[in-house]
């Protein structure tokens, strides 16, 4: 089973004929699924002092990996959470994030950042890290 067989058929079906006679563009959690094929696993990472954006991107984005690719996660935070706004999001929400420094790389993980200054993720497989 591909990753576009995983998603909902009836979400896509107007969008499978293209429009005006254009072939669709894949969508961008397709591309995202698709640069992870080949990871065993994948870490994500906030930005610094991550506030409920940040937070709230990674776990979408680790609910799509976790149901659609079936790989293990890892939430990550870099820097403390400052905001006690922030902390009490975390704490009633039960959200695990290891800080960053803390973290084991293993070979064949990918490392995906979001968001990014241009609201995208990036995506990097790890080799040896320190």
């Amino acid at each position: 089973m591909t990753i576009l067989e995983v998603t909902n058929p009836m979400a896509r079906r107007s969008a499978d004929n293209g429009t005006n006679g254009k072939t669709p563009f894949a969508r961008r959690s397709d591309r995202f699924l698709a640069g992870l094929e080949d990871a065993t696993s994948v870490t994500f990472v906030s930005h610094v002092h991550p506030d409920p954006d940040s937070i709230g991107s990674m776990l979408g984005l680790a609910h799509l990996v976790e149901t659609c690719l079936k790989k293990p996660i890892r939430l990550t935070r870099d820097g403390l959470i400052s905001r006690a706004e922030n902390r009490v999001m975390v704490e009633v929400l039960g959200i695990e994030l290891a800080p960053i420094e803390e973290i084991v790389w293993q070979e064949g993980a990918a490392l995906a950042a979001s968001p990014t200054p241009a609201g995208t993720t990036l995506i990097r497989p790890c080799r040896s890290m320190p």
